[in-house]
């Protein structure tokens, strides 16, 4: 049958990083060098500051912090070239891949189980649907660098003010867990509703 073949998401978006590791790598690079590049001014700025205040840290200058700018703006730079130039191929080439196999697999079934769906579907699946897979490797990306950021700035916020930071960040937390919880009452009225 059809569905003895199926994969589970999370092992063929493993894959499909496994097949294109070096663009996968790239792009990871890519996205933590540009958030890099939005956060790490402040950094530099705080510290420009503390200069001219006479809370400077020992052994730092002005010199070090004009390069420091320099460095964090050439890392924008190379993040932004590299972004869309490993997004397109990364995922066209893994589409490309998925679209292959599928076809195989197709081809290898007896004429009259061949398709489980009418042809015009399954001709939308190959075009449209084989594009989303590499979509979820390249937004896996994107969640590690939100997620490096955030450790960042709450890690910069709990060393300037870790009272300041809990106050923001209890009640974010509050509003989380119902939002969480009411995803969770609306998946299953929705699953109660098709049935």
């Amino acid at each position: 049958k059809f569905e003895q073949d199926t994969m589970k998401t999370s092992h063929a978006i493993l894959s499909l990083i496994r097949y294109r590791w070096k663009l996968w790598t790239v792009n990871l690079a890519s996205m933590l060098l540009l958030i890099a590049g939005w956060w790490v001014p402040g950094l530099i700025s705080r510290e420009f500051f503390n200069m001219i205040g006479g809370n400077a840290r020992a052994g730092l200058t002005l010199d070090m912090l004009l390069l420091g700018m320099l460095i964090v703006l050439v890392a924008r730079a190379v993040g932004l070239f590299g972004l869309p130039n490993t997004n397109r191929p990364f995922a066209e080439l893994s589409r490309v891949m998925i679209q292959k196999n599928v076809m195989s697999h197709i081809l290898r079934q007896p004429g009259a189980r061949a398709l489980p769906e009418s042809s015009g579907q399954t001709v939308n699946r190959l075009r449209d649907d084989a594009l989303e897979i590499p979509m979820f490797g390249l937004w896996l990306n994107d969640l590690i660098g939100t997620g490096v950021q955030s450790i960042a700035s709450l890690a910069v916020m709990l060393s300037i003010n870790w009272r300041v930071t809990l106050i923001v960040l209890v009640p974010m937390l509050f509003v989380l867990a119902i939002s969480n919880f009411a995803t969770r009452r609306l998946e299953r009225y929705r699953t109660a509703f098709r049935e």
